[in-house]
C-alpha cells in the first residue's frame, strides 16, 4: 500500500470516527427553507444545524436534492475539507 494511500485511508477512518460520534452526540436538524421560481421549475433550498452550529444552506431541483447539499456544506464545515457525493 502506497503512502498516499494509507494517509487517505487513516483520513477517511479519522473522518469516519469524526462522524460517527457527532451523529451519537449532537442534536442534527434539516430546515426546509421557502422555494424559489415558478411552479413548472422550482428551486428548493435546505439548512443544516449541527448542535448549536448552522451551515451554508443547500440547493436543488427537488427537496432530497437540497437536503444532501445542505448535509454536504454541513460535512465541509464540520471536518474542514472538501466533501464529494459518490456516484
Amino acid at each position: 500500500m502506497s503512502k498516499n494511500h494509507e494517509a487517505l485511508s487513516t483520513s477517511y477512518r479519522q473522518s469516519r470516527c469524526k462522524l460517527t460520534i457527532i451523529t451519537l452526540f449532537l442534536q442534527i436538524s434539516y430546515e426546509d427553507l421557502p422555494h424559489l421560481g415558478p411552479d413548472h421549475q422550482k428551486t428548493f433550498s435546505c439548512r443544516v444545524t449541527v448542535g448549536e452550529r448552522s451551515f451554508k444552506e443547500g440547493s436543488g431541483a427537488t427537496k432530497v436534492a437540497a437536503k444532501k447539499n445542505a448535509a454536504l456544506h454541513a460535512l465541509e464545515g464540520l471536518f474542514n475539507m472538501p466533501v464529494e457525493l459518490g456516484k
